[in-house]
């Protein structure tokens, strides 16, 4: 059984999807025998914070899991991407277009898109990449601490063969308070590859000790 929660009503969380898409969610967690272990926030809006990332098998867990219990969740995706015929299916699976050539723009332009929308969970990778990233990148900090938002963490045990959700977080302002608390959240699980730590996050487990 998998050992997770939606508030009830979880009527503030975005949904989407069907019976079916639930069923083939289900039916991708269970054939790698994964689990869900947690609870989501029932708010409208979130950070959903994916780490670490060291595996292509991070995006077919994530995926598995918004699928089974139907989560709408949107990703920033490169702008270039969206061209014809793709557009609408990018669209509908709810990549949002950035302008990565205007990297200085992308906090404001994403603050901005969570003032519009009554509701938007947006994943966000503090990494940016799966292979050894020297430092963790700050724009999702920025953009929930501006947004107004909180900061939701969710990452892999491979050991155990689950999905964890972790403690929510309201951003103070203050990334080098806030960042241990999330950092002691994802190192404190196995990853499918631990050498592609990044290094902030190596670092962090040599510290504890694990």
């Amino acid at each position: 059984m998998n050992h997770y929660s939606l508030p009830n009503p979880a009527d503030k969380i975005p949904s989407r999807g069907n019976k079916f898409t639930r069923w083939v969610g289900r039916k991708m967690l269970a054939a790698r025998g994964w689990k869900i272990q947690g609870t989501f926030p029932n708010v409208p809006k979130l950070v959903l914070l994916g780490a670490p990332h060291t595996s292509n098998w991070d995006g077919y867990m994530a995926t598995a899991v918004m699928l089974a219990l139907g989560l709408k969740v949107e990703v920033v995706v490169k702008a270039s991407l969206f061209k014809w015929p793709v557009a609408g299916l990018f669209s509908w699976l709810g990549f949002i277009p950035i302008d990565r050539e205007k990297a200085g723009n992308i906090v404001n332009e994403m603050v901005a898109t969570f003032n519009e929308r009554e509701e938007l969970w947006l994943v966000m990778a503090p990494e940016g990449t799966r292979n050894n990233a020297e430092k963790i990148k700050s724009g999702f900090y920025r953009i929930a601490y501006g947004a107004g938002v909180p900061i939701f963490p969710v990452t892999c045990d491979y050991k155990n063969k689950v999905v964890v959700c972790g403690d929510l977080l309201h951003p103070n302002g203050d990334i080098e308070s806030d960042l241990p608390v999330l950092m002691d959240q994802f190192t404190s699980y196995s990853q499918r590859r631990p050498e592609k730590l990044s290094a902030p996050m190596k670092a962090w487990k040599a510290k504890k000790g694990e």
